[in-house]
């Protein structure tokens, strides 16, 4: 359903130079924190999204899933809908 989707728990990648439109979920996705059978798992960390552009998506054209983006950095994108301020 994700145009591009970074799984939690994934750190130091780069996401650049892509597009992606018209998905059923989210243009461009970084995972957040989770629980599963009672253990606490970290969201996607230290990633750098940069110089994309997605429109028309179902939920976020971008969107970060760990609060306050933690230690994500996204900048120079061109997106319709973000999910927090952080996602630019």
């Amino acid at each position: 359903g994700d145009g591009v989707f970074i799984a939690s728990m994934s750190t130091g990648n780069s996401v650049r130079d892509n597009t992606s439109n018209n998905n059923s979920r989210d243009g461009i996705e970084l995972g957040g924190p989770f629980a599963s059978g009672g253990q606490s798992f970290p969201g996607a960390s230290g990633n750098t999204v940069s110089a994309n552009s997605a429109h028309g998506n179902a939920d976020y054209d971008g969107a970060d899933r760990t609060p306050g983006c933690g230690s994500n950095t996204w900048t120079g994108d061109s997106f319709g809908t973000v999910n927090q301020s952080c996602v630019q």
